[in-house]
This record gives C-alpha cells, structure tokens and sequence, in this order.
C-alpha cells in the first residue's frame, strides 16, 4: 500500500501501520420486482446501488506506553470526524471516498505496551468512489449552430455524472439551452433571457444549475448518462419564427370595439406557451368596418389569478389600419424595444388595447374575430372590459349592441403566436464538458 489517507492525514506510516483496506467490493445494488400476473417470475421496475462498506485493519504504535495511549487518543479523534475524504492509491491514481468511521476497535491485551490492534469500519453513504482529478470531454468556443451533436464516452464503473459548462460569448438570437441524450430521451432546458458574458453550469452530480454563480429554476430533468458512449445533443433555441399556440377557428362572430362616448372596450385573450422565448409575432383574424384609422395594438399582459395582470412592455404588436381590410388572418408586428420573454407553463394574455385607434364610431371600427366553442382552445379563454380602468369579465366586447360593451360567457379569440428571434441563427457559445470518473 502506497498510501491510504483520511482527512488528508496518512495512515501508511510508522504510527498506524494498515495491515489491509478492503475496498474493492461494491455495493449491494437493491432491485424493485413487480410480480407478473398468472405468470412466473417477476419484471424489475428499478434498482439501485445501496451504501458502501470500507474495511481497515492494521497496527498502532508508540515509543512508549503513554506514547501508545496518547496516539490512541489522536486515532479516536481523527476518525471521529464526519463524511471526509477516504483517498486510497489505486491502480495509478487515487480513489477518493467520501466517508464516515461507524466503529473501530482496539483489540489490546495486557502485553501491548508499545502496539496496539486495530480495526475500523467506514460508511460510503453515496456508495461511489471517484478520481481526484476531473476528465475533459469537449471544449469548444464559437458554436454558432442551432444543434451540434456529439457523442460523450464516459469511463469508469458507475454511472456517469458530468458538469456542463455554457459561456455565452455572444448572445445573439439564443433563448434557450437544451442538453439532450438521444439515447434516454432525457433533456434539460434552460430559460433566458442571456446576456453577452453569461455562464451557465449544468452539475449533474450535485444537481445544481447555476446562472453567474446564482441558482436558477429549469424544465425537465438532469439527463442521465451510460457508461461508455452517448449521444448527445447541444441544442440553442430561439432563432427563427415557430407556430407556438394556435386558435384559428372562428364562427362568423366578431369582437367590436369602438368609442362608445365614455370609453373605449378592450378584448384579450389567454394563452399558455410550449416553448420559452421571445415573442417573434402575433397573428389573428381581423377586418374593418368603415374607414377607421390609427392602429389595433396588442399587448402582451401576465396573469393575475385568472384575468390580465400586468403589461409585459409598453410597447405591443400592431396592425396599421391600412393593413387591416376583409376578414383576415393578419400579422401584428412588434414595434420597437425588446419583446417580451415568456416562460413555458406560464398564463399570458394578448390584450387589444384599443387607445391607438382614432376615428372609431358604429360605422367605422375594428373587429376581431372569435369562436363561441370553449373547447377551441382548452388552454385559454376570452376576457373584455368596458375601458382601461373597468373590471374584466369572461367574454367578448360588442359595444354597438350592449352598453355594457360585452357579451358574457365563454369564448376563445382567433390567435397564432409565434416564438423566436424571426431571424437566422446569430449566437456564439462556448461549451465545455467535464466529469469526474465515478467507481462502485
């Protein structure tokens, strides 16, 4: 034995002289088996490593009989302390424990002035030993696709956990991280917004994901890994002009909203997204009536126990009046700033705000239009109110025929939303890949 260590204190010496450490046994690994109806034998539904048990044996010395005792006292001491590095020289390197002393002995007869047996038993409560030193995967600046696949081999007896790092160098269009392996189906997202500089680090041994050294939530799970080779996927999501949430279908039916003299009615509708990001468009299905002017501007609300909350940005998407003829599916743009980040899972609302228009009476407004069938859309419903500051209800605005300006019940607006930058791929990402070599 080269050398065996606890807390960084050597035990291969002339003091505690280790007869033997027992470390190569592995844990007992715990099955879960699901009898099979009418059938022998049974399924397993899972298993585990359980902990591990480290055995060591040896000879203290001393120069004297107070000298034993006193380094009797010294070898209770060191092993009483708690969950410490056990390092053991193994096959050329070292094979570090994280560990704790359940029981040790001293089998000490009345001739034993100078030496002394000893035994000592220790619990590896993760059941693993690993390297001391990590393992470099991948380092590679400058990625500028969307998907770059890439096959990770682990090495070592235990399941793999590695540690991603993701410096984002140059933003660009990317609003979302994706760790996948291809072969478990297991990913990881991680929403922006990022700015230029930001660095993510993934550490699925400790599960921790950290934005700038602070924690940050995710979606999905910490992939897990084989030993041996994995496909692997790094994927950057955010470019290009996705089809989010859909509700095309409508009835003949349309949401009216002019000045009534005391104000002017608005219109929204909720929404849930699939994918975090940007907001690249809206698109809906509108007409005029008459020739009113100005602009149907719609802005993006967050949810407030069921009802909009509060605007995402002052700024909306908009459709100029000159853009806006026969019923139609008509796209409203984003006019200046940065959009709204949305979150995956998350209630939004599109509202029709309608301030921005000019000119609107009973035979010069806008209509946007919606379907009376609830089901349509599951995820959302229809809201009005009768001006900026009036109580919302579930409905549609139609000020020509109710003063109250609304027709209530349950309804769905016509919407397409539309996730990303709008644009091609314009990010560079460093990402780097590393792991500790993990042994049973």
């Amino acid at each position: 034995m080269a050398s065996i260590k606890f807390d960084n204190t050597e035990l291969v010496n002339t003091t505690y002289v280790p007869r033997f450490v027992k470390h190569e046994s592995s844990p007992e690994r715990e099955s879960v088996l699901l009898p099979i109806t009418r059938q022998n034998g049974s399924v397993r539904v899972s298993s585990r490593y359980s902990t591990k048990t480290i055995q060591l044996q040896g000879i203290l010395t001393g120069t004297s009989q107070a000298n034993l005792e006193a380094n009797i006292d010294a070898f209770k001491e060191l092993f009483s302390r708690i969950d410490k590095n056990l390092d053991i020289d193994w096959n050329g390197t070292t094979r570090r424990y994280v560990a704790t002393c359940q029981k040790h002995e001293f089998d000490r007869d009345h001739f034993h002035m100078l030496f002394v047996p000893w035994t000592a038993e220790f619990i590896v409560p993760s059941g693993i030993g690993k390297n001391t030193s990590e393992t470099s995967l991948y380092d590679v600046s400058a990625i500028t696709d969307s998907s770059t696949q890439i096959t990770l081999t682990f090495l070592g007896s235990s399941q793999p956990k590695p540690v991603f790092t993701i410096n984002m160098t140059t933003v660009g269009s990317a609003q979302v991280i994706q760790l996948l392996n291809n072969d478990t189906g297991e990913y990881m997202k991680i929403d922006g917004p990022f700015t230029n500089g930001d660095e993510v680090i993934v550490d699925c041994l400790n599960l921790t994901v950290k934005k700038n050294t602070v924690s940050i939530p995710f979606r999905g799970v910490f992939p897990n890994f084989y030993k041996g080779a994995n496909d692997f996927y790094f994927n950057i999501i955010g470019a290009g002009s996705n089809v989010d949430q859909d509700q095309p279908y409508e009835n003949g039916s349309r949401n009216v909203n002019h000045d009534y003299g005391t104000g002017l009615p608005w219109a929204a509708q909720s929404f849930v997204p699939t994918e975090s990001g940007y907001i690249d468009k809206i698109t809906m299905v509108v007409d005029k009536t008459g020739t009113p002017g100005g602009y149907m501007n719609f802005l993006i609300y967050d949810d407030n126990n069921g009802q909009p909350g509060t605007a995402l940005s002052a700024n909306g998407y908009q459709i100029a009046a000159a853009d806006v003829g026969a019923k139609a599916s008509v796209d409203a743009i984003w006019v200046s700033g940065t959009k709204p980040f949305l979150i995956a899972g998350k209630k939004y609302w599109i509202a029709l705000n309608p301030n921005q228009e000019t000119g609107t009476d009973t035979s010069n407004n806008f209509g946007w239009y919606f379907s009376d069938y609830i089901s349509d859309y599951p995820a959302g419903k229809a809201m009005f109110r009768a001006s900026s500051s009036g109580t919302w209800y579930n409905g549609v605005a139609n000020s020509q025929i109710n003063p109250d300006r609304g027709i209530y019940g349950d309804y769905e607006n016509t919407f397409t939303t539309y996730m990303g930058s709008g644009g091609a791929a314009n990010h560079s990402v460093r990402l780097r890949v590393k792991y500790t070599q993990l042994w049973l």
